[in-house]
Formats: structure tokens, C-alpha cells, sequence
């Protein structure tokens, strides 16, 4: 039996499939019939996570590192959780109100696709792939608050009003962009 399970705290995901336990090399997985360690993540300082919503991706995020390094450090990381791949890294800008958001990333329904709001910019990535959408991101000027529906690939999102053109909300069909 384990003395300590954790280091810091653990969380469920959000089916409550997982246990996931934070370590200093990174995160671990728990859970099945015998309640064993499935997974572990290694990504060194990690403080907050989060799901797709079917559990098949986990997203991890730690702070950047101290100034002086070499190293390529990508502040979030997107893993597939039954293999423990790290499908794809991110940069994360502190100084920007976007990244000091959490999650970061928001899923479709069914963890299709999954969006980054950042300076105005919504960057919609494909999960098979994890590249963006047609290459290309949608330029929201002015926009705020961005949701997806809870069944269809759609996304809403709210722009302010500006220089006199009165506020909208505007629903988005992914992938169709229409």
C-alpha cells in the first residue's frame, strides 16, 4: 500500500473514470476494476488539468519556467490518455488575459474539436489531427465569450459593441465554418 498518493492534490475527470494524482515529474492516472495506475504523464511541475469530455484526451498545464533557459518549453500539453502520447504542446503567455484563463482550451461536445480563444482569434483545432481547422483561425474583432452547443458542433460566441455597431451573438457551425 501507498504512504503518499500525492504530492500536491488530485482531481477526478469528469465522467469519474480517472483519479489523476499530481507529482513533481508530472501527473498519474488511476482507476479500472482494481484501482491501479494506468498513466502517467510526464510533464514536470504540472498544476492544472483538464478533459476532454469522453476521457480520451487530458490537457496539463504548468507555469513557465524561470528566465535563463534553453530549453523549448511548452507550457500545456494535450495527451492522449489511453496510450500516454503527448499528441501536441502550446506555448502559454501569461501576460495575456486569454491564457490566464482556465481551461485554456474549451471541447466540443464530443471532443471533436476543441478551441483557443487568444487576442481576439478563436483557433479551432481537429483532435484526430490537432492541427487547426482549414489551416486557418477565425477572426472574432471585439469578441468576448465563446461557448460551445452541448450537442452539435456549433460554437457561439458574443461580440461587443463598437464605434457604433451594436453588439451581436453570432453561432458558428464547425466544420463548416456557416
Amino acid at each position: 500500500m501507498k504512504k503518499s498518493w500525492t504530492e500536491t492534490y488530485t482531481r477526478w475527470s469528469p465522467k469519474g473514470s480517472y483519479l489523476v494524482t499530481f507529482h513533481a515529474k508530472g501527473v498519474a492516472l488511476w482507476g479500472g476494476e482494481h484501482f491501479k495506475q494506468i498513466q502517467r504523464f510526464a510533464h514536470p511541475g504540472v498544476q492544472l488539468i483538464n478533459f476532454s469530455p469522453s476521457e480520451r484526451y487530458l490537457v496539463t498545464f504548468r507555469p513557465m519556467q524561470e528566465q535563463g533557459t534553453s530549453e523549448d518549453v511548452q507550457s500545456i500539453i494535450i495527451w492522449e490518455v489511453f496510450t500516454g502520447t503527448k499528441k501536441r504542446g502550446f506555448h502559454a503567455d501569461m501576460s495575456q488575459a486569454d491564457d490566464r484563463q482556465w481551461p485554456i482550451f474549451k471541447w466540443s461536445h464530443d471532443g471533436t474539436y476543441f478551441v483557443r480563444n487568444s487576442k481576439g482569434v478563436l483557433s479551432v483545432c481537429e483532435t484526430l489531427s490537432m492541427g487547426l481547422l482549414d489551416k486557418k483561425s477565425i477572426l472574432v474583432d471585439g469578441g468576448s465569450e465563446f461557448v460551445w452547443s452541448t450537442l452539435a458542433d456549433m460554437l457561439a460566441f458574443w461580440v461587443s459593441e463598437q464605434n457604433k455597431i451594436p453588439a451581436r451573438v453570432t453561432i458558428l457551425a464547425i466544420p463548416s465554418k456557416k
